[in-house]
């Protein structure tokens, strides 16, 4: 990613669109698509396989009752104890609430 000092020399409106651009690279990442369904519960993964265990967004975005996203999403990452990878974390850990769903949408969306 180029640093937004980076981007000059170009009228506002260029320096404006090279900006946004630049910031797509990774609003359209799946590692940030994951938690910004338009629709029904989060993905996981680069390819965006469905939650396992499932999940559904539930009140406030905060997962299903009895199951909150809290439930394994701590404020750190937490490596798996028999595989390569980890759970990550991050407080508070909750999906995106739907007006900030854009997975599935290009950047001129």
């Amino acid at each position: 990613l180029q640093a937004p000092e980076a981007i000059t020399g170009a009228d506002d409106t260029a320096r404006s669109v090279a900006l946004f651009q630049e910031m797509g690279k990774v609003i359209t990442h799946p590692r940030c698509l994951n938690c910004h369904p338009v629709t029904g519960g989060p993905t996981q993964g680069d390819d965006m396989h469905p939650h396992s265990p499932p999940m559904v967004r539930g009140v406030a975005d905060f997962g299903p009752d009895g199951l909150s996203c809290t439930t394994c999403h701590g404020a750190e990452n937490v490596a798996y104890s028999v595989e390569t990878g980890s759970i990550p974390g991050h407080s508070p850990w909750q999906l995106a609430h739907e007006s900030m769903g854009w997975a599935g949408h290009s950047l001129a969306n």
